[in-house]
């Protein structure tokens, strides 16, 4: 089941449709996965400045890249930075 799910985030994350895009990052945060071709989709959409909901499709990109463990986020962002704490602590859900 795990790759079906593996599967699926990566296939939404690719597809370019926003609402994928931030489901699929979402959805990898929460299983935690840390699959290299995720992973790569990730850093693909670290620029992406399409917002839903007003956040940055960038913004949880670069958070989930620190919440798994890929980039060390260095920066001062506090809306990034208070991302990776409530994704650290459990604190985001997507479902």
């Amino acid at each position: 089941m795990h790759n079906d799910i593996i599967i699926e985030v990566i296939d939404k994350i690719k597809s370019g449709k926003p609402i994928l895009v931030m489901q699929a990052i979402l959805t990898g945060i929460e299983a935690k996965i840390t699959d290299e071709a995720f992973i790569e989709e990730i850093k693909n959409n670290k620029d992406n400045e399409i917002c839903l909901l007003n956040i940055p499709i960038g913004y949880v990109a670069t958070a989930a890249l620190d919440v798994l463990g890929k980039e060390t986020y260095m920066g001062s962002n506090e809306y990034i930075l208070k991302m990776i704490r409530d994704f650290k602590n459990g604190r985001t859900k997507t479902y």
